[in-house]
Parts: C-alpha cells; structure tokens; sequence
C-alpha cells in the first residue's frame, strides 16, 4: 500500500516535505500502522509542490521490476523462499490526489477521479448534484490515453496529464477514495449545518450535551468538544 502527503516543517518559508510510504498490507493492523513497520521510499523537501515524474519515476521503476522478479530470501537453513510482489491501493487526500495523479483539483470541474460527472457552478463553488442517472465511470483506459492526447479540457475528463503511476496501479480501481475529507469533513458537516437550521429548538443544545459527557478511552488524544461548536472542529472529530 503506498502513501504520499505534504506535510509544513518550517513555519517560516513555507518548506514542506512530501513522503512517499509503504505498507504491508499482509501485516495485520494495528501492527502495519506502527512507524517501525513503515517504509520510506522516498521523499521531497522544498517550498514547491513536487516534481511528480521526479519524485515517482524511479520509485515506481523499482516497483515495476519487483513485480516481474518479486524478492527472494535466504532462510539460515540455506533454503530460498520466494515472495511475489504486487501493489494493492494508493491513499492520498484531495490535493495529494490531484497532484500525484495528475487530475483536476477537488474543487474544480471533472474533479471525480472515478466517473465524468461535471459539476456545475452555484455562487463562486462547484457542486456536484445526486442524479437519478449515474455518470458513466472512468476506466484506466482513460487514464492512459486522455493523459497523452492534445484535447479540450472537457473531453479529458479531468485528467491533466500522465502520470508514472499508471504503470503500477489500475486506475481508478486501485486510488482509495479520501473517506476523511469527502465525507467527514465534507458531506457530515453539511448535514450537521442542516440540523442546526432544521431541529427543534433545545434539540441541537441536547445533542451537544450528550456528546461532551461521552468519555473516550485514553488512547484517544482528545475528546469531544461541544456539537454547537462544530465549525472550531478538526476534521477526525467529525469521524
């Protein structure tokens, strides 16, 4: 499984680092999750976005030869074992995602990285409708060819340009979709607005008092904050 992020390590100059981490998957969480159990294939310091082909091409060259020769382990007994290697799914947030994949930004039109619903313009904001009729889905068909042809913004679906990454990974099968931000801090928070406008009067003041007096287990590093003052709320709050 692998991850890439950007991450402020100056709060002057505006440096960021941008890891790229991989997991086993076959380790069973929470051990995987641990920072011993992470590797680092690589990294970018600077106070720019990063180079994508810089940063991923020989990361994913070395990825590509493994899964043609996978790794081969010598056992103290002198015996060969023999592991095939394969990439299950990438994670990245919303600008993460539009800059390693090389796709239209969150906020923008054809900002769907698996199907090519548009997206209309209300105020100054782009938003994306339920329809009864789905969009059709985009394929890693599109992803390949769309990336290398000189065409409208509109017939590419979104989908900027090539990027190493669909060499290893099927897209958009294998792009995990950002749970946290599309739906934690994205769509709970506006049906939280909702409620707010909506309940009874005293409704919204019990809800917030019964969440304060939930008591987390101490592993948590925080605790609840009071729902009327949802707005002041980080976004794993909203999980």
């Amino acid at each position: 499984m692998l991850h890439a992020d950007g991450a402020p390590v100056t709060k002057v100059g505006g440096k960021s680092l941008w890891p790229i981490q991989c997991t086993l998957v076959e380790m069973p969480p929470p051990m995987r999750d641990r920072a011993d159990a992470t590797m680092i294939l690589g990294a970018w310091l600077g106070g720019t976005h990063p180079n994508r082909d810089l940063l991923w091409c020989y990361i994913v060259q070395q990825i590509h030869d493994l899964f043609k020769n996978g790794i081969i382990i010598s056992t103290d007994a002198g015996e060969k074992l023999k592991f095939n290697i394969r990439a299950q799914y990438a994670t990245f947030d919303l600008p993460a995602l539009a800059q390693n994949c090389n796709i239209i930004q969150f906020n923008g039109y054809d900002a769907c990285p698996d199907c090519d619903i548009h997206g209309i313009a209300i105020g100054r904001q782009v938003f994306y409708p339920y329809s009864a009729t789905p969009a059709a889905p985009k394929t890693d068909h599109d992803y390949t060819t769309l990336s290398i042809q000189n065409t409208t913004v509109t017939a590419s679906k979104g989908i900027k340009g090539p990027t190493p990454l669909t060499k290893i990974l099927v897209f958009p099968d294998q792009i995990a979709i950002d749970y946290m931000h599309l739906v934690c801090s994205g769509h709970f928070k506006t049906l939280i607005t909702y409620w707010e406008k909506n309940l009874l009067p005293g409704v919204f003041d019990q809800s917030s008092n019964y969440l304060i007096s939930i008591i987390l287990p101490h592993s948590f590093r925080y605790q609840f904050i009071p729902l009327v003052q949802y707005s002041q709320w980080k976004t794993k709050m909203f999980r």
